[in-house]
């Protein structure tokens, strides 16, 4: 069974594991395994985790990673007290196997040659002058590169002065071009802005007309109402009791019940 290791904090347990097992078991190893950790993390592929096998719930001494899409494992040999870099799986193509003999820079050199793409290391793999042993020839692969580099910045021709100034215009006019189109995009905004204020406005002052409207007419009709209710108490008061008990009258007569006509009586 697997484990993903892909956070910092689950990295940091799996190697403080790895450390305390190499103190114990593997004394030939525990130094270089820092390096090959930092060599693992600067090659590994970004999208894929790391991954190791799992013994009693805790990393064991097999650890998974790819650089690009190629598969790569390294591995711990109990028998032979060094740590194998497998291609493909644990029963792969064996590559390199490093002790704390190895140095930094030969784990970097092997690892930089994992993969489909190849990182630059010149800079990695200079050594400062007084550090460097005068007795140990130059590396011919560093010096072939920086020969065909120095040759092809030779054989580098220089550009046209006008396609140069030609370039650097067009260049310019694109961005004026890009700046004007922004400029009317920002005008088109702000008069679409103004359409649509002018709009709320003129909707707003419709509908505060028709309110007052609406008031003006209520405030007619209750003022008709109020002049038909003074002018019927006024004819009421002129016309004095005399006028209001026939109207009386007429309302009991109203109310009375009719009368029953009497039925003849027989001979």
């Amino acid at each position: 069974m697997s484990l993903s290791l892909s956070q910092v904090q689950d990295l940091q347990e799996h190697l403080l594991g790895m450390f305390e097992r190499s103190a114990h078991h593997a004394g030939d190893v525990n130094e270089v395994l820092l390096t090959l950790c930092g060599a693992m993390l600067w090659r590994k592929n970004l999208k894929e985790p790391l991954k190791v096998n799992t013994k009693e719930g805790a990393g064991g001494n097999v650890i998974w990673f790819k650089v690009d899409s190629t598969r790569y494992v390294l591995l711990y040999s109990h028998e032979e007290r060094v740590i194998k870099l497998l291609k493909g799986g644990r029963k792969g193509e064996l590559i390199q196997t490093f002790t704390n003999a190895s140095s930094t820079q030969d784990v970097a050199r092997v690892f930089a040659g994992l993969g489909n793409t190849v990182p630059e290391l010149s800079k990695a793999r200079k050594i400062r002058r007084e550090d460097r042993d005068p007795n140990t020839p130059k590396d011919p692969e560093i010096k072939a590169a920086r020969k065909a580099a120095k040759a092809a910045k030779a054989d580098k021709v220089a550009k046209d002065p006008q396609a140069k100034a030609a370039a650097k215009a067009a260049r310019a006019e694109a961005k004026a071009e890009r700046a004007a189109a922004k400029s009317a995009s920002a005008e088109n905004a702000g008069s679409d802005s103004e359409r649509l204020q002018a709009k709320a406005e003129k909707a707003a002052a419709r509908d505060a007309k028709v309110k007052a409207q609406r008031e003006k007419r209520k405030t007619l009709r209750a003022e008709k109402k109020a002049e038909r209710r003074v002018a019927a108490e006024a004819a009421s008061t002129a016309a004095g009791p005399e006028a209001a008990a026939p109207v009386a009258n007429d309302a009991a007569a109203e109310k009375a019940p009719a009368a029953t006509p009497k039925k003849p009586r027989a001979s």
